[in-house]
């Protein structure tokens, strides 16, 4: 059957070919056209054409098992491709994961980076405003001597404007003792202590080079004094305790006295 289909196919393809065989050639065909196989077949017996044709034919069956091996190398080489393509594939996904942690590391040193550096940006600018700040108070903070309102002899060091203590200072009052704390225009003003070579101590409110305000007297003997203080004398509301701060007297003085007991 197959071998017939064949015959319906070369007909086909050499009917182009009008020679001397043509009317042959038109009637095999039509047999073949009509489904009557066997009549065409006869007809061709014996003639040059079924020789050729029959050539053909087994040209044709080497041609198809040639075509069919080819087929089957070809499949192989595919599928040998195929598996190579494949194993490609798994090799640019493995090289897409670790270039993709890659990255992410990356931008992660990336984010750290510029946190460190904007950390060490402020780092930057806190030193400048300390050296800054250093420097004005290098400026500012200088060692003088000056003659205080007493007539005492002052070896001062802190705050100086216009070459006088303003500010907070340390001065040594030669020959009576040292004072730490506010100054203004070379006069203890403001907060301060003030200890004496007699171990006489005073730590609070001083005005214009006074006692003046609130604050604490202690004796060399250990009893203290706790109140109210106008120019160096004890005035207003106070307190006086023993060495070991047990209260002995409190009430109203005027002028370093006590005149009223509470």
């Amino acid at each position: 059957m197959e071998k017939n289909l064949y015959l319906k196919d070369s007909l086909l393809n050499i009917e182009k070919d009008k020679n001397k065989k043509q009317l042959v050639l038109e009637k095999a065909l039509y047999f073949f056209l009509e489904e009557k196989d066997s009549a065409a077949v006869t007809l061709l017996k014996n003639t040059e054409i079924e020789r050729y044709i029959l050539e053909k034919s087994d040209s044709f069956a080497q041609n198809k098992k040639y075509k069919t091996e080819k087929t089957k190398k070809l499949y192989e080489n595919n599928n040998e491709l195929q598996e190579k393509i494949s194993q490609k594939e798994k090799q640019i996904l493995l090289w897409q994961h670790i270039f993709q942690s890659e990255l992410s590391e990356n931008q992660s040193l990336q984010s750290l980076f510029k946190a460190t550096q904007a950390h060490n940006k402020t780092l930057e600018n806190i030193i400048d405003s300390l050296q800054n700040e250093l420097l004005t108070i290098q400026e500012s903070h200088k060692k003088i001597e000056f003659i205080n309102d007493k007539g005492d002899k002052v070896l001062y060091y802190g705050e100086v404007k216009n070459e006088t203590a303003q500010g907070f200072g340390m001065g040594l009052v030669e020959g009576k003792g040292i004072y730490v704390g506010e100054w203004a225009n070379n006069l203890r003003h403001g907060k301060g202590k003030y200890i004496w070579e007699n171990k006489h101590v005073y730590e609070g409110d001083f005005v214009r080079g006074k006692r003046q305000g609130f604050g604490t007297y202690t004796f060399d003997t250990g009893q203290k004094y706790v109140g109210g203080w106008s120019e160096d004398l004890r005035e207003g509301e106070g307190a006086l305790y023993d060495e070991k701060n047990k209260l002995l007297v409190s009430g109203i003085w005027k002028k370093d006295k006590l005149i009223s007991k509470n």
